[in-house]
């Protein structure tokens, strides 16, 4: 699946975005770089807030694609928490 940028909103407004292109695939080889990793910085967190991550994505060679989404709140942390497939 090509990415071609993330957008982080709060509320339904954009507050955060990276915009790189990237490939996200199946190999996940440690000697690879990861381009896939999109950062977000989050000035003011507001718990009452509802954050949504919007993409623009597109399928590479065919018209299906499926695969997960992670996120880490605090590049300090490791993660806690993993929803069901």
């Amino acid at each position: 699946m090509e990415i071609d940028g993330v957008e982080l909103l709060e509320n339904g407004q954009v507050i955060s975005a990276d915009k790189h292109h990237a490939l996200a695939d199946k190999f996940r080889g440690t000697n690879k770089i990861k381009p896939f990793f999109f950062n977000f910085e989050v000035r003011q967190y507001n718990p009452n807030a509802k954050y949504t991550i919007r993409a623009q994505v597109r399928s590479v060679g065919g018209t299906d694609s499926n695969g997960n989404f992670t996120f880490n709140l605090s590049p300090y942390q490791p993660f806690t928490v993993a929803e069901p497939r």
